[in-house]
């Protein structure tokens, strides 16, 4: 790449000056005005050229897409680690599904219909109460599929479908002493769990992290509510809400821990930033997703941690 980039400038120089200049002043004059690359063509260029050393950390990477991957089909991906996938096509999904090993948190993609999850249904039988949370899965299909083994009660992934628990149900429900805890944190996935209810009942074991990233969470509602127990780092999750709110709250509130970033899903690193003690997680992401950054430094630092093949 570089020196294809190198030779074009060499030749433009040379077309327009009509003189020699030395290869030292080239490279100064490239490093100088040479294009920006981005992380998605620097990704590409490492697979195209046969860079990459750890498919493993390299299939996670926040700047692998699904363009790049069906480029690609022959790579030794793994595919379950794809960052993408909670947004990935059905085209992508009908292709790659059968060459999944096993099914992880792709399960709230909307695009994962219920003829994919009958195709696949070997796949998603490893972990049915996670795809009895999916939107696709209806009681009408439940009750057609007997023989599916469904998982049933208070700990089952039916509590975070909004098909099987409605708001009806939910304000009715009192779950047993011993699946309190599980309810409440799998409950916290049901939109039908309304913030009417989630306030009536604050001192149920909610799971923050999920209610902090929920589309119904917007800013106006968090500084409303100053009482709930708010986790700053998934409002990165959160669509409603924007960047300049997030650096303004949390230099006002923030107090969690570096653990409390280890649970995060498909956060832009560089937004990281906004929040106390993120450039320590920028640094975690960076010795983990398999990319070098926009600098001098970067291809060396990919050596270093393992993830590229040295010439």
């Amino acid at each position: 790449m570089k020196l294809n980039l190198y030779t074009h400038v060499y030749k433009y120089i040379n077309m327009s000056c009509k003189k020699q200049i030395l290869c030292t002043d080239l490279y100064r004059y490239v490093q100088k005005y040479r294009p920006v690359i981005t992380h998605e063509e620097r990704m590409e260029f490492y697979i195209e050229n046969g860079k990459i050393k750890d498919w493993f950390t390299a299939s996670q990477s926040f700047y692998l897409t699904e363009r790049i991957v069906s480029k690609y089909p022959d790579r030794p991906w793994e595919i379950t680690n794809f960052r993408f996938l909670n947004t990935a096509s059905y085209k992508f999904l009908e292709t790659w599904l059968p060459r999944m090993r096993y099914c992880l948190v792709y399960i709230s993609n909307p695009n994962l219909t219920l003829s994919l999850i009958e195709k696949n249904w070997k796949l998603f039988s490893q972990q049915i109460s996670n795809i009895s949370r999916h939107c696709s899965i209806t009681p009408e299909f439940v009750a057609m599929t007997p023989f599916l083994n469904w998982q049933f009660g208070d700990r089952s992934g039916f509590v975070a479908n909004p098909n099987f628990y409605t708001s009806e149900l939910i304000r009715k429900k009192v779950p047993k002493r011993d699946t309190h805890d599980v309810y409440y944190k799998t409950l916290s996935l049901n939109p039908n769990a309304t913030w009417d209810f989630i306030l009536e009942n604050l001192d149920k074991p909610w799971d923050w992290d999920v209610l902090s990233s929920r589309s119904d969470t917007t800013e106006e509602f968090i500084l409303s509510h100053p009482e709930v127990e708010w986790k700053i780092i998934h409002f990165l999750r959160n669509p409603n809400i924007s960047d300049e709110f997030i650096a303004k709250y949390a230099a006002e509130h923030y107090t969690e821990s570096f653990d409390d970033w280890l649970c995060m899903g498909n956060v832009e690193p560089s937004r990281c930033s906004l929040i106390p003690g993120g450039e320590s997680m920028l640094e975690y992401y960076r010795s983990n997703n398999g990319i070098r950054y926009e600098n001098e430094e970067d291809e060396l630092y990919g050596l270093e941690h393992g993830v590229l093949q040295s010439d």
